[in-house]
């Protein structure tokens, strides 16, 4: 057992990422990742040796999905960071499961937590386009005066306004005619 087993599960977590961030980032990002890393693990009086010893032991690490479109973005992140061989495991929690290292653990977490905050930042860039695109609000706004918008949300816009060019109408067609 090594000394990362007996810490609590949050200190745990973060410096598994921040040493799959050391074993794999790129440039200044591993370099962050080293100086972090320590800085966290001499403040907890350890050494890079206690907590992460070289012949880790792989096993089944549980990686839970709430959609079955988070579930999709779950394979998709298993196949690129265990590669086509990589093999996962599904139960009936809404989970799926990989027989891994701590260290491949943790940066399958890191990509996935990532990657599904990415997805809902952009689902609601796409909702908003199909909103405009269809014209599926007031006709009228009560509210005629002008508001700043802040960067962030001009650069919503802007990606709305790129993804609706992209969009087929839906055709609706009455069905009730009214006299």
């Amino acid at each position: 057992m090594n000394a990362i087993d007996q810490l609590p599960e949050t200190v745990k977590l973060r410096l598994e990422r921040l040493k799959a961030l050391v074993d794999r980032g790129v440039g200044g990002e591993a370099v962050n990742a080293q100086t972090i890393l320590e800085r966290q693990l001499k403040s907890l009086g350890l050494s890079m040796d206690d907590v992460f010893s070289q012949g880790e032991e792989a096993h089944m690490h549980w990686y839970k999905y709430k959609t079955k479109m988070e579930k999709r973005l779950l394979v998709q992140t298993l196949a690129k960071i265990l590669g086509a061989s990589g093999e996962y495991y599904t139960n009936r929690r809404m989970s799926l499961g990989a027989h891994v290292t701590d260290a491949i653990n943790a940066e399958i977490r890191l990509h996935f937590d990532v990657y599904v905050k990415a997805y809902r930042d952009e689902t609601e860039v796409l909702f908003t386009a199909f909103v405009h695109k269809n014209r599926i609000f007031f006709a009228e706004c009560d509210d005629e005066t002008p508001r700043d918008y802040t960067p962030e949300e001009l650069e919503r816009h802007r990606k709305a306004a790129v993804m609706m060019m992209g969009m087929d109408r839906a055709n609706v067609r009455r069905r009730v005619t009214g006299e």
